[in-house]
């Protein structure tokens, strides 16, 4: 997305602004910022100045979408151990077939 950067001599961002077809008026530029990074401020050494980004800090929201997202794959990982574990004992000859949906019951938290 095209952003117009007004900036100071010391780099600091006076005005931006987003949107689509805009005149570069002298003393701006027109930046092309990645996708999640923002403009800190720009470096004046050189001819040109130059922006510098940074990231843009992940919202609570998102922190917890992604610890989220985590659990739910430790989950199902292990679910199929369990699974793995149930199907050994269900075809040791010595475990009853009580025995596995006794287990089955209480990892589903139903009273066996």
């Amino acid at each position: 997305m095209n952003e117009l950067f007004t900036f100071g001599y010391s780099g600091n961002i006076l005005i931006s602004m987003a949107g689509g077809n805009f005149e570069e008026p002298a003393g701006s530029m027109i930046v092309n910022v990645p996708a999640g990074k923002k403009v800190k401020n720009f470096d004046m050494m050189g001819g040109k100045p130059q922006p510098i980004f940074e990231d843009i800090p992940k919202s609570d929201v998102e922190e917890l979408r992604a610890q989220n997202t985590q659990l739910q794959t430790y989950i199902e990982n292990m679910s199929q151990v369990v699974d793995a574990l149930l199907t050994m004992l269900a075809s040791n000859n010595n475990t009853s077939p009580e025995t596995v949906d006794s287990i089955l019951n209480t990892l589903k938290g139903s009273d066996a």
